[in-house]
């Protein structure tokens, strides 16, 4: 018969738990992973050939002759990866396929499109064999025949590149296994072909051979119990996939139907299995002790920032029931012990049988956080010069600090500071913060407590500043408008305006003060008669005045006559200049005697602007 491959695999990932090892004398079968050779290393070009007769009576040759070789894994190309090295490298597997370092390769040279077919001879007939490819890919075709002791094809199996489990690097898995227990395969031939241009080589790991009861052994499933609580309480129950009647045994003499086999201590047992016509299999399975508690499931964190802060959480891999104590009292059923102090514990774990168990653990103390203030210098003089720094002792790790809530940096020393109050912050690797408030004052700060300012008047055109200051260091001295320094705080006859008062104390420490002496709303006069041809010298013309300290800017002035017609008008100059005025005249023509109209807008010294208007009389 021949074998699909899913069984193949199957006998593969059993037989492949012994890699590395010779021999299995489980089921009576045969692993060979290549990575050494009866106990003895191996080594790329190695020839193989009958090294494994005397144990198993096995031999390897090509048919041409010529017996194979080991290749080992890598450059350079021997067996497979192309002429480019395929994309995983020179005779290089691809990722997740483990093979180890070594091979069984035909004739050591990757070229052609063909390779001699390897042969394998048994002495003793085979129940069973199975085997790896590398690398089915591009146009390959592999093709196995499993023969007897004419040389007659007793399975038959081809593996095709694009089969399910080929592709570059990939390990393509084959296995054959004859019915019943009695074995008929002496030889096996395994021969490769390419279609494609290219270069063809046969790369083979991982052959197995059994020579009997293979088949009892695989379609048996073993669910194996633990014993628990210091009881002989472990089980082992087989399971029959095949459905073949099957009696078991534990000792190899008393077999029962029962698949069953109860009330185990732990250790290792072998179980043998029968089916009608006497063949047999054994299976080697051990009982273990089941501690449901270790330290594997104990999840410790250790204490921070010199705090009770630690804590336990434990582990249920899927277990429901249980019941936790720290001091054996108080139980819970919550896994998780929080805010344990820094000490020796024991955990008692109770199971859902009331099974105890116990496991000891330990919360390690941490380093206590620290931070201290070294210096603090007051601002001086409102120079933003004030320093802040500290020092810290973190918990674990590297501190770094922070002022204000600013972005954490490792330098404790903050410069440039006005005074105010400000907040150092300290942290570390275990995320561990400490603060310190901080209050810096501005010393040496010139103050201007008072101001007395005397304003002029229309009679008194400057006034004066009285300024009274304190602070500072030394004497103080006072200027105004950066004239020269002078040792009391008045000024006097200072014209009307803005002014500039500067306090400097004996290091230089100033402060200036802005203050302005207000130009008085001072009156303006306006005559209602005047008389051209009166000859007296006085009110010759219509003009107006102000007090003799200050000035009036004439904007417009205009003259209009009883039905309103404009006759006079001028502007844009000082009273004080005395140009502007009317001397009764139209278009050089006296005016007639008469009541006229005035409209006079002006502008005072202190930037206010008003529209004067009203009646003059123009007499002769």
């Amino acid at each position: 018969m021949k074998l699909y491959r899913v069984i193949s695999l199957f006998i593969i990932s059993f037989l492949l738990t012994y890699v590395g090892v010779a021999q299995d004398v489980m089921s009576g079968c045969v692993s060979i992973d290549f990575e050494a050779i009866n106990g003895e290393p191996v080594f790329d070009g190695m020839v193989v050939s009958d090294q494994y007769f005397e144990n198993f009576g096995l031999t390897f040759s090509l048919e041409d002759g010529t017996s194979p070789l080991i290749a080992q894994v890598g450059p350079p190309t021997t067996a497979f990866g192309g002429p480019g090295g395929g994309f995983n490298g020179s005779d290089t597997p691809a990722p997740g396929v483990n093979i180890g370092q070594f091979f069984l390769t035909d004739d050591g040279v990757l070229g052609g499109l063909t390779s001699p077919a390897l042969i394998l001879d048994f002495v003793n007939p085979l129940d069973s064999i199975a085997g790896c490819i590398l690398d089915i890919d591009f146009d390959e075709t592999f093709i196995m025949h499993a023969r007897d002791i004419d040389g007659n094809v007793l399975l038959a199996d081809t593996i095709r590149a694009g089969d399910p489990g080929t592709g570059d690097g990939a390990l393509s898995c084959w296995g054959f296994n004859l019915e019943g227990c009695e074995g008929a395969i002496y030889s096996l031939r395994m021969e490769g072909t390419r279609e494609s241009p290219g270069a063809f080589g046969l790369g083979v790991d991982f052959l197995s051979f059994c020579l009997s009861g293979i088949d009892l052994v695989n379609n048996i499933v073993p669910i194996v119990q633990n014993t628990f609580c210091d009881l002989e309480n472990g089980s082992i129950t087989l399971t029959n996939q095949v459905g073949t009647p099957l009696t078991y045994s534990i000792d190899g003499i008393n077999f029962q139907e029962s698949n069953v086999f109860e009330n185990l201590g732990p250790g290792a047992y072998t179980i043998f299995v029968m089916n009608e016509e006497g063949c047999t299999g054994q299976i080697d399975l051990p009982i273990l002790v089941d501690v449901p508690l270790n330290t594997d499931d104990l999840v410790i964190e250790q204490t921070t920032c010199g705090e009770s802060n630690g804590s336990l959480f434990v582990l249920s891999n899927g277990e429901s029931g249980n019941l936790y104590s720290l001091d054996g009292i108080n139980y819970q059923e919550g896994q998780l012990f929080s805010d344990l102090s820094p000490g020796d514990y024991t955990l008692t774990k109770v199971d859902q049988y009331g099974c105890d168990y116990f496991e000891s653990f330990t919360i390690a103390p941490s380093l206590l956080p620290s931070l201290d203030l070294v210096t603090a210098v007051d601002e001086y003089c409102s120079l933003s010069d004030g320093i802040i720094e500290v020092a810290g002792t973190p918990s674990s790790g590297v501190a770094s600090y922070s002022l204000n809530g600013s972005e954490y940096q490792e330098q404790s020393i903050f410069e440039e500071l006005s005074a105010g109050n400000y907040t150092v912050s300290m942290t570390d690797s275990d995320s561990c913060i400490l603060t310190l408030n901080i209050m810096l004052d501005n010393i040496g700060n010139v103050l201007i407590e008072e101001v007395t300012i005397t304003e002029p008047t229309c009679e008194v055109r400057e006034g004066s500043i009285s300024i009274i200051a304190s602070g500072g260091i030394g004497e103080l001295q006072y200027t105004i408008d950066e004239g020269e320094y002078q040792d009391i705080g008045l000024f006097e006859s200072v014209e009307p305006g803005m002014h500039t008062i500067t306090v400097q104390d004996a290091t230089g420490c100033n402060i200036n003060e802005t203050i302005e002496i207000a130009v008085p709303d001072c009156p303006v006069f306006i005559p209602n008669i005047f008389c051209p041809s009166c000859g007296d010298g006085e009110n010759a013309v219509f003009t107006i005045n102000t007090t003799r300290l200050y000035d009036v800017q004439i904007l417009d002035f205009e003259i209009y006559d009883r039905w309103g017609n404009l006759i006079f008008k001028s502007g844009n100059d000082s009273v004080r200049n005395g140009s502007i005025f009317w001397d009764g005249t139209f278009d050089g023509i006296a005016a007639e005697i008469g009541v006229y109209a005035y409209r006079i807008n002006i502008l005072h010294e202190n930037g206010q602007e008003d529209v004067l208007h009203g009646d003059i009389t123009l007499l002769r």
